[in-house]
C-alpha cells in the first residue's frame, strides 16, 4: 500500500509505503500529521485494491477492483476529496 502527496504543480511532497508484512501502526505514524493544501493531489496505491472500500459523504459506494485498477487519485478541495 502506498500514498503519494503532490502539490498543485505535480511536485511530490511526501511518499509513504507499507509492505504486507509491516504493521499498520508504522504506516499510520508516517501519515499522521501530513500537511495538505487545497489543490494537492493524493494518490493511493494498493496491490490488492479489492480489499479497499470507497465512501462518499460517509456512505459506502463500492469496493476496489484489483482487475480494473490498483491506484486512485483525489484532489484536496474545500469540500473534501474529489476523485480525479
Amino acid at each position: 500500500m502506498g500514498i503519494t502527496l503532490y502539490d498543485q504543480n505535480g511536485t511530490e511532497k511526501k511518499h509513504v509505503t507499507a509492505e504486507g508484512q509491516e504493521t499498520s501502526k508504522n504506516f499510520a505514524e508516517q501519515v499522521n500529521g501530513m500537511m495538505f493544501e487545497y489543490g494537492d493531489v493524493v494518490k493511493v496505491y494498493h496491490a490488492e485494491s479489492d480489499r479497499l472500500s470507497w465512501y462518499k459523504n460517509s456512505e459506502f459506494v463500492g469496493k476496489g477492483d484489483k482487475k480494473t485498477f490498483k491506484e486512485i487519485s483525489f484532489k484536496v478541495t474545500p469540500n473534501g476529496l474529489e476523485q480525479v
